[in-house]
């Protein structure tokens, strides 16, 4: 019965926020998608507040004139989003395209037999035709062992990976922690760097 009690916007607030919590805080990789659910969350708000100030407004002309501009921003909403990540098809698929071309020069490039490790797995092991580790633990239990105890470098050492192909920001920021040395591009040899971007596909 007190459950019953809790309004529902309560509940989903409640949970919205734990979820946020448990995604920017627990796991250990920044990504955009954590902010959805408050994204979600504004959204239902917004509803609830124009629907409770819509009670305030007596006279009809009103209320449609607020219609009208509550619609024209949304549509304006819209084509500020699809002007600035959408118009551009290629900017928008242009992690994944420099992923298979990457992964294309190095079919092309590294000796055959090469071991490749990737915190990018999906795409690079998709069209790899070489051996490709999966390096952020996602779809590889052993580099997760390795991570909780901060020995990613030793067990990149110990499966005789000789490349690595990902974003400079991966071994610069999002699994530094998880490494166990402080600076692993002393350590390593650039061979690539097809975008000419420090944090870009190396």
């Amino acid at each position: 019965r007190r459950l019953k009690d809790i309004p529902v916007i309560y509940a989903l607030f409640t949970g919205f926020v734990l979820l946020f919590v448990a995604d920017a805080s627990i796991r250990w990789a920044f990504r955009s998608w954590y902010f959805v659910s408050l994204q979600l969350f504004l959204a239902i708000l917004t509803v609830m507040v124009c629907s409770e100030l819509f009670k305030e407004v007596r006279h009809t002309g009103y209320k449609r004139s607020i219609a009208f501009v509550l619609f024209s921003l949304t549509l304006f909403s819209f084509y500020v989003n699809w002007s600035k990540n959408l118009r551009a098809i290629n900017n928008v698929y242009m992690a994944q395209s420099q992923l298979v071309e990457t992964t294309e020069w190095m079919n092309k490039n590294l000796p055959p037999g090469s071991k490749i490790g990737t915190f990018s797995p999906g795409i690079q092991g998709y069209f790899s035709t070489q051996t490709l580790i999966d390096l952020d633990g996602w779809a590889n239990n052993n580099v997760v062992l390795a991570m909780q105890k901060k020995q990613l470098w030793q067990y990149i050492l110990d499966q005789h990976i000789s490349y690595i192909s990902d974003y400079g920001v991966a071994l610069a920021y999002r699994y530094k922690s998880f490494l166990g040395i402080e600076d692993p591009f002393a350590r390593m040899t650039l061979i690539a760097d097809p975008y000419n971007d420090p944090g870009g596909l190396r």
